[in-house]
């Protein structure tokens, strides 16, 4: 049975300081730095988004913050119980040469049975799980990293180019856990509706440097928020629409490990959630 997470639950709260990132300098080569005295405070319940041109050193700091890369100069400090989680549009976090079952199983202390029933949430059937993880698409891997970031239990969620890949399914159950979300996120990502949607705030890198912060947009825009959030809302429908086109297809003429109770589970569950967004 397809069982639909509500929100991503989190272990413990953090404190309210969750990083502070003090003159961080990094330059792969010598005087030509990527990052050159960056500064950032990020606090609890912040969801910050990250952008600026490709190159510019949004990932080089999202990886040196993950403490995945060592900063040359400067401090990048954690705060009090902040429990850190990690998505990578790499997904160099799953290991190619285990199954689905081992990749859950082997990183989270849930039983058998646990362990099938959170791979069905992710649409994942029972001759799935003991696929090799190298044999996934790019849209099945999204699902299965997304469904380790859930099981984390993290208050801190990093997360470089998380769109990058995923099929409909994994975007929209990202978004949705994403916007529940009650802990932290730091960000990259190029995508204008899922920055629009997740993040409070926004923080520009250039030249190396953070130049501009951007708050989410206060009284004197309503009306600007108002057009913006009828635009999202009308793309929003119009994905729905596709999603459940894909699915309707795959029920029509099932592949190999489809699970036609799962797919139409889902899709009565879009049904219900466009026509609701449909009436607003």
């Amino acid at each position: 049975k397809f069982i639909r997470r509500e929100r991503m639950e989190m272990k413990q709260e953090s404190g309210r300081d969750v990083l502070v990132a003090e003159n961080v300098y990094k330059a792969y080569i010598p005087g030509r730095p990527v990052l050159q005295g960056v500064e950032l405070h990020l606090r609890k319940g912040e969801k910050v988004a990250l952008i600026g041109p490709n190159g510019c050193g949004k990932s080089t700091f999202l990886k040196i913050a993950a403490g995945k890369l060592q900063a040359d100069a400067g401090l990048m400090k954690l705060g009090s119980r902040v429990e850190l989680a990690w998505f990578s549009q790499e997904f160099e976090d799953l290991h190619e040469d285990w199954t689905l079952f081992e990749e859950i199983s082997r990183n989270f202390d849930l039983d058998d049975v646990e362990v099938r029933s959170a791979l069905g949430t992710m649409l994942f059937s029972e001759d799935d799980v003991f696929k090799k993880i190298g044999t996934l698409s790019g849209g099945e891997k999204g699902r299965l990293a997304l469904l380790k970031l859930m099981l984390t239990g993290a208050n801190f969620l990093m997360l470089d180019e998380p769109t990058n890949h995923l099929d409909l399914f994994t975007m929209e159950e990202l978004e949705r856990l994403l916007s529940g979300y009650g802990g932290t996120l730091l960000f990259v990502s190029h995508d204008e509706a899922f920055l629009r949607k997740i993040a409070t705030r926004t923080v520009r890198f250039s030249g190396g440097r953070l130049t501009t912060f951007e708050e989410k947009p206060d009284e004197t825009n309503r009306e600007k928020t108002r057009n913006m959030e009828k635009e999202n809302r009308q793309v929003e429908i119009s994905r729905m629409e596709m999603k459940m086109a894909v699915l309707s297809a795959r029920m029509s003429a099932p592949k190999k490990g489809d699970r036609p109770d799962l797919l139409q589970e889902e899709y009565m569950r879009l049904a219900e959630e466009l026509r609701q967004l449909k009436t607003k």
